[in-house]
């Protein structure tokens, strides 16, 4: 089959040939994109000509989609950056990513996740000193390497394990990377290939003994709605995040199910939950019940509308009924052993260079290594964990 294309309201026109008839739609959209490209870029045309009358002689649409993205490497330097309504600072992007509100401008690239850990970084990363103005304030079509280095130069004195330098460097060029596209607020990302901290020898992590995890449950100075999620995380194995954004319509507490819909590697997962986190949740439940038919009088004669309030709340809240803040969590776990539950081993309290001290995802490491101690199989953990 033969199509002659005419590209960019120029006189010329190009042939597709010898191809399928199914594939003409797609090398006819690749020969008008790579014509765009080169008339973007303030190339001449006769550039773009040379290239167009080389793909003449392309047999297969997959030749097209070569030639491409050869034109989209090629000219991504030269084209134009789209003027913005306004000047986005390096803060007000990020912002956008961590809120959500990119991915529901962009579907499409990127995911929905939990953002605690990205937050945490960038609060940091916004306040260093670089040259005058604070990172996060810095335009993006000003941003340059130099302001990159300077902030990981000032970061914090906790940052100083080599793969969490990493960690905050791989945030500073998501963010760019997404300004680069789909935001198009820059275009080219200055961040040069060699730019991340290599990862080095990670340390050992800590894990809690049982007796540790007897004392933490046990103690009442702690709020239950803490105990509650301690607990949990040591006994099922999941992630912080998966956890909190648990709801109760999520868990079949009389078959002792649970399914997470929403995961870190976008896969649901259902499993069998422990006997004794199914009385647990099961009193949980019933305490937000009464809590809400205090809070909502009206839900007593609407029991339809008390049991769908009731399936779409979180199961984890703070003793308030507030989120729990998943940054702030590691801090408020060691305190409750510490302080309150008196548990008094130095290395869950202290990082060294070989150890770090005790985080909440460590629970998740409590369950897996007293599972595998008990002689369960890998199978069982990663059925629960997620683990690939």
């Amino acid at each position: 089959m033969i199509v002659r294309v005419r590209v960019c309201g120029q006189r010329d026109r190009f042939t597709i040939g010898l191809i399928e008839p199914r594939d003409v739609v797609k090398a006819t959209a690749a020969v008008k994109r790579i014509a765009k490209l080169f008339t973007q870029s303030g190339s001449p045309f006769h550039e773009a000509r040379a290239v167009l009358k080389e793909a003449e002689k392309f047999t297969s649409a997959k030749e097209y989609a070569e030639a491409l993205d050869w034109a989209e490497t090629k000219l991504s330097k030269k084209r134009p950056v789209p003027a913005a309504a306004k000047v986005v600072t390096f803060r007000e992007l990020a912002e956008d990513w961590t809120s959500g509100r990119l991915h529901t401008r962009f579907p499409n690239h990127g995911k929905n996740k939990d953002y605690d850990l990205d937050k945490s970084r960038l609060e940091k990363l916004f306040e260093v000193d670089v040259g005058g103005r604070k990172l996060g304030d810095v335009p993006l079509p000003e941003f340059t390497v130099d302001h990159a280095e300077a902030a990981m130069r000032g970061l914090p004195t906790v940052a100083k394990r080599p793969a969490t330098r990493r960690g905050y460097a791989q945030v500073l060029n998501h963010v760019l990377a997404l300004a680069v596209y789909p935001c198009r607020v820059i275009a080219v990302n200055p961040l040069p290939k060699g730019f991340m901290p290599k990862i080095g020898k990670p340390p050992a992590f800590t894990f809690l003994y049982p007796a540790e995890d007897r004392a933490l449950l046990a103690c009442k100075d702690i709020p239950k709605a803490r105990r509650l999620l301690w607990g949990f995380l040591a006994r099922e194995g999941c992630r912080l995040g998966e956890a909190l954004e648990l709801r109760f319509r999520d868990l079949d507490l009389a078959n002792g199910a649970v399914t997470l819909q929403r995961t870190k590697t976008g896969q649901s997962r259902t499993w069998a939950l422990n006997a004794a986190v199914v009385v647990a949740l099961t009193a949980c439940r019933e305490e937000r019940r009464a809590a809400l038919l205090e809070a909502r009088p009206e839900l007593q004669d609407a029991p339809e509308d008390l049991a769908a309030a009731l399936a779409g709340a979180l199961v984890f809240v703070d003793e308030n009924g507030a989120e729990f803040i998943g940054y702030e969590l590691a801090e408020r776990l060691r305190d409750d052993l510490k302080d309150l539950a008196k548990v008094e081993r130095a290395e869950l309290y202290g990082s060294t260079e070989h150890r770090r001290q005790l985080r909440v995802h460590d629970l998740r490491g409590t369950f897996v290594t007293l599972s595998l101690a008990n002689e369960r199989s890998e199978t069982w953990v990663v059925d629960r964990t997620g683990h690939t």
